[in-house]
């Protein structure tokens, strides 16, 4: 018996192209061409930030001015705060005063009316 193994080579045939003048050659060129100008604006934005990374920082002296800022603000509002709270204390003083002064007052009326009540009562016995 012969055998013999007969082994077929299968060749991919290549494509045709097409002509470099026809419209759909153009086509090709322009898709190859807006693949190369995407694949390069990916690539680029690898490699850019934004905002840039300059601009998250602050210098040296933008930080000692920005800190002197915060500090003129903080003292401006702690001597407005201790005036503030020094008018609360006398309002709260006056108020006090008044309270007391409302009191007495209440009092010479309720003294009063029983003067009043007294004389009424006096002058319906006679």
């Amino acid at each position: 018996m012969n055998t013999t193994a007969t082994t077929t080579t299968a060749q991919a045939a290549p494509l045709p192209l097409p002509a470099p003048d026809s419209a759909v050659g153009m086509g090709w060129v322009c898709a190859a061409l807006f693949a190369i100008a995407a694949g390069a604006g990916a690539i680029r934005s690898l490699f850019r930030r934004d905002p840039p990374l300059r601009d998250e920082f602050v210098t040296r002296l933008e930080y000692k001015r920005d800190r002197e800022e915060a500090a003129e603000r903080y003292e401006r509002n702690r001597v407005l705060s201790d005036k503030l709270f020094a008018k609360v204390e006398d309002m709260g003083r006056e108020i006090g005063e008044t309270k007391v002064s409302v009191e007495k007052t209440a009092g010479d009326v309720n003294r009063l009316n029983s003067k009043i009540d007294q004389l009424l009562l006096s002058g319906l016995k006679k």
